[in-house]
Parts: structure tokens; C-alpha cells; sequence
């Protein structure tokens, strides 16, 4: 009977090996298809559309104001936290946005498209410092059946003008839906993401908090659960949102670790899905 065992698990040892085998040379073999290069070479383009300023005329990434060279693939495997501390341009388009789905559909464990973000680059086209975004902010005049009159958004980049077209278009809709934007919770605020050193994009001024009394969130959500996964929750109709990444705007509500009363605008994650 203990031989038998040994040699049982020899054998799933041995059928283990060779599918781990299998599997490692099907990666590498994807990595250097290609279909895979071209995918990769298509993101790097769709990149650089979505940051001109990125690139100089010789199509090199150009260097930041701390006199480093933005870096496309730093070529180093890096877990979800790594990717979100110190990420290359690349990381940033690693998990695909998922434009338009239904929100009917919650995000995955950890699918958080769009909260990797590559501080040197948003502060070479925002702004390097927090004086020099706030002379990059311009007014833009909020829904006009709000109190708000105007919201403090970044020129640079097409953000600004961006923000233009989604409240003409939130304008238009119908008057139950004016509840979810009439009042804000703010746009430029600069200020880390709480608990890490990381700026928040509001920090550039190129995100918005819609009301926050429609607002849901996932640390608040998280610590009134005793479920090992964080319990999704919504309130923000589709209608908004679609008008949002219409427009280039990532939305909170697509994260696992959601904030849906967020909107950023994200250009490099929509590729030609959205009007620039």
C-alpha cells in the first residue's frame, strides 16, 4: 500500500510538472506572437494619442521635470500592490476598462481598471506641482439647475473641455435623474489617496465626485460585512454614466474596490471608444 501512494504521487507530481511546463511555454510563445506584439503595439499608439505631450518628435518618451525619462515597460513582473505603488506607463492599460457594460454586472475580485496611475506622467501634463495645476484649473459652469455655478477642472490634455460636453449632455436628460449631479462632492482637491502616498487624481484636477448622497463606497461597505469579498453596491444610473465614458471618464462604480460617485478622465483606457 505505500508504494502504491509513492507512486501515485510521483505520477501527479510528474503529470503536474509537465502541465506546468506546457503552460509556461504557451505564455512565452503568446509573448512573442504576433497578434501579441501587435496588441501591444496598438496600446503604446493608443497611449500616445491619449498623451501627446508624452512623446517628442522623435516619438521618444520625453523626461520629467525630476529629469527621469517616462519609462514604457520597465520590464519587471509586479503584483496588484506593486503595480499600484510604482507602475511604468504600461501597467497603467494592464486591466482593460470596460466601457459601457452593463452595470448590472459587478467588477471581479481586484478588477480595479484605472486606479494604476503613473505620477510622473499625470504630473508632467497636469502638473508638476500643486501651484502649477491650479494655474492649469479653469471654471466650468455646472448643470444650470444647481447650486453649484462652476467646478474648478484641468485645461491640459482636453480634460477641461471634456468635462464641457458631459454636462451639456447630463443637461439633457430627464429631470428625475438630476438628483445624482445637481450638488457635488468637488473636483480639485489636492491631497493623497487616504492611507498611501499617492496623489489622488484630484489632485490634478482631472476628476469629479458626483453627489455623495448617492455615493456608495467600498471601505464603508466592507467594514459593515462579514463576507471575505466586498459586497458591491450602486445607486448611479446607467444613463449617467455612459454620458461619462462618452466622454473619456472612467467611472468608480467599475472598480472592486468601487467609489461610484467617481469619474476620472482616463483617455488612454477607452482607445478610440470615446470622442477626444
Amino acid at each position: 500500500m505505500f508504494i502504491q501512494r509513492k507512486r501515485t504521487s510521483r505520477n501527479s507530481f510528474t503529470r503536474y510538472s509537465k502541465i506546468h511546463f506546457i503552460l509556461i511555454m504557451s505564455f512565452s510563445l503568446i509573448i512573442q506572437s504576433p497578434v501579441y506584439a501587435r496588441e501591444a503595439r496598438a496600446n503604446q499608439q493608443c497611449f500616445i494619442k491619449a498623451y501627446p505631450s508624452a512623446v517628442d518628435q522623435n516619438g521618444e518618451f520625453v523626461q520629467t521635470m525630476s529629469g527621469k525619462t517616462l519609462v514604457w515597460n520597465d520590464g519587471k513582473s509586479k503584483s496588484f500592490t506593486e503595480m499600484l505603488n510604482s507602475p511604468d506607463l504600461k501597467d497603467m492599460q494592464t486591466l482593460a476598462y470596460p466601457a459601457f457594460r452593463s452595470i448590472n454586472v459587478p467588477p471581479a475580485y481586484n478588477e480595479d481598471p484605472g486606479r494604476i496611475r503613473n505620477e510622473p506622467l499625470l504630473k508632467l501634463v497636469y502638473g508638476n506641482t500643486r501651484g502649477e495645476v491650479r494655474n492649469n484649473l479653469i471654471s466650468i459652469n455646472w448643470v444650470s439647475n444647481s447650486n453649484v455655478k462652476g467646478v474648478q477642472f484641468n485645461k491640459q490634455n482636453g480634460a477641461a473641455q471634456a468635462l464641457k460636453q458631459v454636462v451639456h449632455a447630463l443637461e439633457q436628460l430627464p429631470a428625475p435623474y438630476h438628483k445624482y449631479f445637481t450638488n457635488i462632492g468637488g473636483t480639485f482637491l489636492y491631497r493623497n489617496i487616504a492611507g498611501t502616498h499617492r496623489l489622488s487624481p484630484h489632485s490634478f484636477g482631472i476628476a469629479i465626485d458626483l453627489n455623495v448622497d448617492f455615493g456608495d463606497y467600498w471601505f464603508f461597505t466592507q467594514n459593515n460585512s462579514l463576507a471575505s469579498r466586498i459586497p458591491y453596491k450602486n445607486r448611479m444610473p446607467q444613463a449617467i454614466i455612459d454620458i461619462f465614458e462618452r466622454h473619456c471618464f472612467i467611472w468608480g462604480g467599475r472598480w472592486y474596490h468601487y467609489d461610484t460617485m467617481h469619474f476620472e478622465y482616463r483617455p488612454e483606457l477607452f482607445c478610440g471608444r470615446c470622442v477626444m
